[in-house]
């Protein structure tokens, strides 16, 4: 049986971002982090050699692909993960490399930060609309509280 391709969208997330601008309270700051642990968010890659999607737009990576995600690097030089949370907020990113999209969890990132050999410093959410970054240390933080680390 074949899975559908599903259009990545996330309006509820994407409604909770714009009263977080309007208004930076603490509810808001807990419906953003509520949303983001439903999303899915897109997240460029580089993969190699690269995966061919089937007939109803579904690729699967096997075992022997190299798969690389595109980092945005800040100024000082440290390196995040991008989520996007629809194809017009990925569209905005510049990015030079020919590249795939994955579609990912937070909870997907989250695995991917905390491993010990993780260089990279946290995930960006639409860095070229709302930028909001939550670091690896916020993560930490936020697994501490039993309300987040249940949903993760």
């Amino acid at each position: 049986m074949s899975e559908k391709q599903k259009t990545i969208n996330n309006p509820m997330l994407m409604g909770a971002l714009e009263l977080l601008r309007a208004e930076n309270t603490q509810d808001h700051r807990n419906m953003v982090m509520q949303e983001i642990l439903r999303a899915r968010f897109l997240a460029p890659v580089v993969v190699d050699p690269p995966l061919v999607a089937n007939e109803e737009g579904i690729a699967r990576a096997e075992a022997d692909r190299a798969i690389n995600f595109l980092l945005l690097k800040a100024s000082d030089d440290k390196g995040y993960f991008m989520g996007y949370t629809d194809m017009e907020e990925l569209k905005r990113w510049k990015g030079q490399t020919p590249h795939q999209v994955f579609a990912l969890k937070f909870s997907d990132y989250v695995h991917m930060l905390l491993k010990p050999d993780c260089e990279v410093n946290g995930v960006v959410i639409n860095p070229f609309d709302h930028n909001l970054v939550i670091t690896k240390d916020m993560i930490r933080g936020m697994l501490d509280k039993s309300n987040y680390s249940q949903e993760m």
